[in-house]
């Protein structure tokens, strides 16, 4: 039968009668902790790409973004003009997942553009707006701004 001490060790108890959680026990706790929170941000920056454009009065920069089919893709459109820029791509099979259709500062006519864009980013002068999508078909697709008299233009190239 083990000694007073002895078993205070066996139970994990220190000295003192306190339970401890030391040894083994710990080490597995936190590796296991360890192991889940790698895998939340891996799966996370795996599953999504950013891409950031910038516009301004001589155009996008760059003008040409590259995604893969079924990648979900996070589009920062940055204006750093003082009058409002859109990004738009008239037809693109996607899945759209979040952001990108606030038409609050919307301005100009819209009526010569026929329908409306499958993607459509509108960022006022000096801000900057995000839009999550997935493109679903491979292909080469224009992407502009449809604000009447601007002539920026791009190309977004889905690889399948």
């Amino acid at each position: 039968w083990p000694s007073e001490e002895n078993r205070g060790a066996l139970m994990g108890m220190d000295e003192h009668g306190v339970k401890r959680m030391g040894g083994w026990y710990t080490t597995l706790l936190m590796m296991l902790l360890g192991v889940l929170l790698a895998g939340c941000s891996m799966s996370r920056s795996a599953a999504q790409r950013e891409l950031l454009v910038t516009v301004d009065d001589a155009g996008y920069a760059p003008k040409t973004l590259e995604a893969q089919a079924g990648e979900q893709i996070r589009l920062t459109l940055k204006n750093i003009c003082t009058q409002e820029h859109h990004f738009a791509i008239q037809e693109i099979s996607i899945a759209t997942t979040g952001g990108g259709m606030d038409m609050s500062g919307m301005s100009g006519d819209m009526s010569s553009m026929g329908s409306m864009p499958e993607l459509h980013l509108v960022a006022a002068a000096g801000t900057s707006n995000m839009l999550e999508f997935t493109p679903t078909q491979a292909g080469q697709y224009e992407f502009k701004c449809i604000v009447p008299g601007h002539m920026e233009t791009g190309t977004l190239v889905v690889q399948g």
